[in-house]
């Protein structure tokens, strides 16, 4: 019976596959469409959130953390509601993007993955570590089973 919850509760970030043949400019090109702003995104981290899913409160600590971490390395912050009304490249939420200095996308995919999509399953701290030392990871994550909401 557990597994069974379990299994309900964990869901593929892309289970669409609408990741499959995008690139890292067209993402963050679809970025600036839902920011509605044709200026470039230099160190910024956008969340996409929708309000209405049960997922959030497991990601609210470690998007506060992960501000916190991205005020301190000079990055801004902005979030964006993403419901069923305005359908986009984002195959599920809670999702977030980073983008460098230059514009280009450092992340995207969810915050973390397994069954609490705790801080512990996360890749954001190593993307910021690497990006501090001078690379950028150029990394999508769209195989991850967590707890997601799907859009569109």
């Amino acid at each position: 019976m557990f597994g069974y919850f379990v299994q309900l509760r964990l869901v593929s970030f892309d289970e669409k596959h609408q990741l499959a043949n995008v690139t890292t400019v067209q993402i963050v090109e679809q970025t600036l469409h839902i920011l509605k702003t044709d200026k470039p995104i230099v160190k910024t981290v956008v969340h996409f959130v929708n309000p209405s899913c049960h997922c959030n409160s497991l990601t609210a600590p470690h998007i506060e953390q992960i501000n916190q971490q991205a005020q301190k390395a000079g990055f801004t912050s902005a979030t964006v509601n993403i419901d069923d009304s305005n359908p986009t490249i984002i195959p599920a939420t809670p999702a977030i993007l980073i983008t460098d200095n230059n514009g280009d996308l450092m992340y995207f995919g969810p915050y973390s993955q397994g069954l609490a999509c705790s801080q512990k399953n996360s890749m954001i701290d190593v993307v910021f570590k690497n990006y501090q030392l001078g690379f950028n990871s150029d990394l999508v994550i769209s195989e991850a089973e967590g707890c997601y909401c799907q859009t569109g």
